[in-house]
């Protein structure tokens, strides 16, 4: 199954938004507990962020592939999910970048259907905290 999320300006360069998806400190910053209280224990390093999400309990994020400036796909697991793929496109040019989140899940029919709503609002709130952060640091 295949979702996407909303897709987003962000009102700064392509390469810009690329570093601020590129390091998980930088998602640490725009997914801060305040700004997301679905969020919780949240702890990053360069290349992993995890957290506690409400409906989805406890996630691990890892870069597992970067393409500069255009693309950073991280895996997403936890104890019910087997695999799932986020993959940030990145499009562009000089002042303002379209972004948007594509996830792919290798999941039960069942399950996906059960965990689409909570999967797709996760997704909405990653963008946003992108475009949060990346403008916020212009």
């Amino acid at each position: 199954m295949k979702l996407n999320s909303k897709e987003i300006l962000i009102q700064a360069t392509p390469e810009q938004v690329f570093r601020q998806i590129a390091d998980c400190h930088h998602l640490q910053e725009g997914i801060g507990l305040a700004n997301v209280p679905q969020m919780s224990d949240l702890q990053c390093t360069d290349t992993t962020c995890s957290f506690q999400m409400t409906g989805l309990g406890q996630l691990t994020l890892a870069i597992t592939e970067t393409t500069f400036p255009s693309q950073v796909v991280y895996d997403v697991k936890n104890e019910h999910i087997k695999s799932v793929t986020v993959c940030f496109n990145i499009e562009g040019g000089n002042e303002q970048t379209r972004l948007v989140s594509v996830a792919n899940l290798d999941l039960p029919f069942f399950m996906a259907q059960m965990l689409k709503p909570v999967l797709q609002n996760f997704l909405n709130i990653l963008v946003d905290c992108v475009k949060t952060t990346t403008e916020k640091k212009q």
